[in-house]
């Protein structure tokens, strides 16, 4: 997991209004990046979805523009 977010910015892919994220109560900016990936691996549902691998790059399916731009 840490070689498919290592070009990115971390924190974009966690979905702050999932119930699994307010559950936690933590102030995301708060928190270094390898704690969020152990996050992640512990609770995968906050992690936002779909998550699209295409050509190495990593989007979230619902931007749109990342996606017009790599198709």
């Amino acid at each position: 997991m840490t070689e498919l977010f290592k070009n990115v910015v971390i924190k974009d892919y966690i979905s702050v209004r999932s119930p699994a994220f307010k559950k936690l109560n933590v102030d995301l900016h708060l928190l270094h990046d390898k704690e969020i990936l152990n996050m992640m691996l512990e609770e995968p549902r906050l992690i936002r979805r779909p998550l699209i691998l295409i050509d190495n790059k990593l989007i979230i399916g619902t931007d749109k523009s990342a996606m017009s731009n790599i198709i």
